[in-house]
């Protein structure tokens, strides 16, 4: 089991802390803090009677390899994975959002009582009115269910501190009723009033700002943990690497993939490959160069299109960080780049086919223009000679089979001029080949990389 960073020890600290004691709480971490592990270690010290962990769609497998990785040995865990799903006694259950506005899943969950909730990326259930909001936050919702409840969001209100109103109203009335020291701010115009500038026009509130954020923060001290990576750099090493496994959209669609010859013949030649093994990386190309992969390869990136957007998505709403994601399929990287457009990112692109000049005026675009929040970059193009500081963060949508590959494309974010800790998580899709050439993968470019620091 890895050992936990610093930060994430002193987010339990601060949980476990008898002078304030919390029943609920917001883990406000950026982005690469491991909400996630912090989670799931406090969950593990407290060894709740039942959990239920509400998770944003296609991050449903990457919490189960988390509580592996984190929790060997933990109770059964049971994944929510359709709206006609019967619920089994599993103490431990995983549910997306989406799933929740089905009754037939709701009411099962309402009829258990929760020792703990854990809902990640909370910002998706900040509108109370909306079936999934009211499904946690609204009469008779999951929180009412829960004994505790732990938010985790880098970005909790990503529009206006008036977002976090209706998780206030549901976890912790009291702090919203007025006292000597505070006023009352137990309706929502009067918490908009009070913590927000704000203009009432013709389509509605439009928030500009926040106001009185010291009493804000005095006032919720208690409820919220905020963590930020410039904060807690010098507790970081300089390059953490790590793998997030998503799911397909289409489940029978992912089924055609495994059953394509290519997969098989590889899960023949791998079943009983040691991925610890110092001989795991030879044993793998071997595997690789008797297995024709190049059709397979390609369908597993178009399967990636959607997950990596949406997560991409989630994970940059309403903050002002950046990311960086390197793929080998210019498919993959072209599907991506026209999605996350329609998301408002503004995302750069370099793939073979852009021109040398016009190369380096996307990389500046990057570099020097906040509104563009992506880089998206070709391994083979991208990945050697650029700087791209100004993200810390690095996706490996699509790794290359080359260990120093790989590593040489991490370092365009973590090189000279990069003024934080750097993070690089390489993504896996659920049930492919990808999963075990990845975690081989990690394991050496671990080890290269402690070589070469």
């Amino acid at each position: 089991m890895p050992d936990l960073l610093p930060n994430q020890l002193a987010a339990l600290e601060w949980l476990d802390s008898e002078r304030t004691p919390r029943n609920h709480a917001f883990l406000v971490l950026d982005m690469g803090l491991g909400k996630t592990a912090a989670a799931i270690a406090y969950a593990r010290s407290h060894n709740p009677a039942s959990l239920l962990v509400i998770v944003p769609a296609g991050l449903r497998i990457h919490w189960t390899r988390e509580f592996d990785l984190f929790w060997p040995g933990h109770p059964d865990v049971e994944l929510v994975l359709s709206s006609t799903q019967r619920i089994g006694p599993a103490p431990f259950i995983v549910v997306n959002y989406d799933l929740l506005v089905y009754p037939t899943i709701l009411n099962q969950l309402r009829t258990r009582g929760w020792s703990l909730l854990v809902c990640d990326e909370s910002q998706m259930a900040n509108n109370i009115e909306t079936k999934r909001g009211g499904a946690i936050l609204g009469r008779d919702g999951l929180v009412e269910h829960s004994a505790q409840v732990i938010c985790l969001s880098g970005t909790p209100a990503p529009n206006h501190i008036g977002e976090l109103h209706g998780w206030f109203q549901a976890l912790v009335p009291g702090l919203l009723k007025g006292s000597k020291q505070y006023p009352d701010v137990t309706s929502y115009y009067r918490f908009l009033a009070r913590y927000a500038n704000f203009k009432v026009g013709q389509y509605g509130i439009t928030v500009l700002g926040s106001r009185n954020a010291g009493e804000f923060r005095k006032r919720f001290a208690g409820l919220i943990l905020r963590q930020r990576k410039s904060e807690v750099m010098k507790d970081l090493p300089p390059l953490r690497m790590g793998t997030v496994t998503l799911e397909a959209d289409d489940l029978s669609e992912l089924q055609a993939l495994l059953e394509h010859p290519d997969y098989a013949g590889l899960a023949d030649a791998m079943a009983n490959l040691r991925t610890d093994a110092p001989d795991a990386m030879a044993r793998l190309r071997d595997a690789l160069s008797n297995t024709h992969l190049a059709t397979l390869r390609r369908l597993i990136a178009i399967h990636k299109i959607d997950p990596v957007a949406r997560l991409i998505r989630e994970e940059l709403v309403g903050g002002e960080n950046k990311l960086v994601v390197f793929a080998h399929h210019r498919q993959l990287l072209e599907g991506l780049h026209a999605l996350l457009y329609s998301y408002g990112l503004s995302p750069c692109m370099v793939h073979g086919g852009v021109p040398p000049k016009e190369r380096q005026r996307q990389v500046d675009h990057f570099q020097n223009f906040k509104r563009c929040r992506v880089f998206l970059g070709q391994l083979d193009a991208a990945g050697v000679g650029y700087t791209l500081t100004a993200s810390s963060d690095v996706l490996m949508a699509e790794a290359s089979w080359s260990p120093a590959k790989n590593l040489q494309a991490i370092n365009r974010v973590s090189r000279i001029g990069q003024q934080n800790a750097c993070l690089a998580r390489f993504v896996s899709l659920a049930g492919s080949v990808d999963e075990i050439v990845n975690m081989v993968q990690l394991r050496k470019l671990d080890a290269l990389n402690s070589l070469l620091l």
